[in-house]
Order: structure tokens, then C-alpha cells, then sequence
């Protein structure tokens, strides 16, 4: 694979890695702002954002695993350097997040 081809596919896995970034973020803050957190954590005085979520991919159970169906974003997530990355995060605020 030439240069170009791999510079390419590279900056492709970049925008779908970064759409699945996107459609997870959306999904939390709709998850979050749909419930009823807000409210339990202000009836005990836990005010804003003493609490966050945070979802993170498992990078090495990713490398390991054959559940991830899609090559790219397996090679992609792959190829982030450690052991795990946070991919959406959302702070709890009275009444939703307020992230």
C-alpha cells in the first residue's frame, strides 16, 4: 500500500472513529437527560457535577476480542496506544447533565 492509500485510510477510519464518538456522546447525554438521576442525586444534596459518566473502551479486551465486527474502527481502537480510552463523558447536574 502506497503512501497516499494509507494516509487515505487512515483519515477514513479517523471521521468513523470520530462519528462513533459522536452517536455514543448523543446517546449518553439522551440517556442521562432521560432519567430520573438528576433528581435522586439532588434529593441527597449531590449538586452539579459532583458526579460523571464516563464511557471507555477496554483497549486490550478490543485487541483480544473477535466481537467487534467492524476491521477498521477494531484496527483504529487498536492502534490507540494504553489500555483504555474514555470515548464520552457527561456530568450529572440536578435536573440532567450539563455537560
Amino acid at each position: 500500500m502506497d503512501t497516499t492509500v494509507a494516509e487515505e485510510q487512515k483519515v477514513m477510519n479517523l471521521v468513523k472513529l470520530d462519528q462513533l464518538q459522536q452517536e455514543i456522546q448523543k446517546a449518553v447525554y439522551d440517556g442521562v437527560e432521560s432519567s430520573k438521576l438528576g433528581d435522586v442525586l439532588e434529593k441527597y444534596g449531590l449538586g452539579d457535577r459532583l458526579i460523571q459518566i464516563h464511557v471507555k473502551f477496554d483497549l486490550d479486551k478490543i485487541r483480544s476480542s473477535d466481537a467487534l465486527k467492524d476491521p477498521e474502527i477494531k484496527d483504529s481502537l487498536g492502534a490507540i496506544p494504553g489500555r483504555e480510552i474514555v470515548i464520552a463523558g457527561c456530568a450529572i447536574c440536578p435536573g440532567g447533565h450539563c455537560c
